[in-house]
């Protein structure tokens, strides 16, 4: 009961907190709500993860309670910033972090607890996740860079395929249109590595970049449901047509279906 208890109380107070940035701005309440609601499908995707893993009730509270604050820190970073976009801004994780601190946010959770949410939180938007990490701080991490990513690759393939005018800028940080890609980039994908975001100058990078997310899927639920979803598919749809970006792309898509393959033969079945 007390969990329960702890839960609705966490949950309460990111109501409130989030309340405190409503204003009579259009445009900034379109991304303050996309960021509720990305973190709301987070929360979602999170416990499926969990329960695919036999995750108890104890430790799938905990799953969704880091689902639940992994982008406190946007709100603040939006407010100040006007962007989503860490690299012109602040690392939105650490700032998450200074967050549940001044608030006091956890402190009614076991001290173990609490920290495994903290370490969930700080690693969910790195290049990968620190290999001194506990087991538990390990599965704790990847559950919600799994979630993470899931929902936004839904975003981000659902954007790419509208028309220019419908499009939110701050999704592609409003990088420009461009059919060039380093070659930095591809050799990444081509050792399947996750892309820097810092090597990413136009918007076809930044795409590629979120195709290499696929090496960076922890769990064979997480796979099974971005092949079913077909949001890979979506982003390739929209990149510059060249014989070589095609290749890349069809090796990632193959790569991602012999994943998923595996939660197939264990009897998981996702949508």
């Amino acid at each position: 009961m007390e969990m329960v208890k702890n839960e609705r109380d966490i949950r309460n107070w990111y109501e409130r907190y989030v309340n405190s940035f409503h204003r009579n701005d259009v445009e900034y309440m379109k991304n303050i709500n996309l960021k509720y609601d990305h973190t709301e499908r987070v929360v979602i995707e999170a416990r499926g993860i969990g329960i695919s893993l036999h995750l108890d009730h104890h430790d799938l509270t905990l799953v969704m309670l880091s689902a639940m604050l992994h982008d406190l820190g946007r709100y603040q970073q939006l407010r100040d910033f006007g962007t989503f976009n860490d690299r012109q801004s602040i690392n939105h994780a650490e700032l998450a972090l200074k967050i549940l601190d001044d608030e006091k946010v956890l402190e009614n959770l076991d001290r173990e607890d609490a920290a495994l949410i903290r370490c969930a939180v700080i690693h969910h938007n790195k290049l990968e996740v620190s290999p001194e990490l506990s087991k538990r701080e390990m599965m704790f991490s990847k559950i919600l860079r799994d979630a993470d990513k899931l929902d936004i690759l839904r975003i981000v393939s659902q954007h790419y395929t509208q028309s220019e005018p419908e499009r939110n800028g701050t999704i592609d940080f409003n990088l420009p249109e461009g059919d060039s890609v380093h070659e930095d980039i591809l050799e990444s994908l081509n050792q399947k590595k996750i892309v820097r975001v810092q090597q990413v100058s136009n918007r076809t990078e930044l795409k590629l970049l979120q195709l290499g997310w696929v090496y960076d899927l922890n769990f064979p639920w997480t796979c099974q449901l971005v092949e079913n979803r077909k949001f890979i598919e979506s982003i390739v749809s929209t990149l510059p047509k060249s014989a070589e970006l095609k290749s890349y792309c069809d090796r990632v898509i193959a790569d991602l279906v012999l994943r998923a393959h595996d939660a197939k033969v264990s009897g998981l079945r996702g949508r």
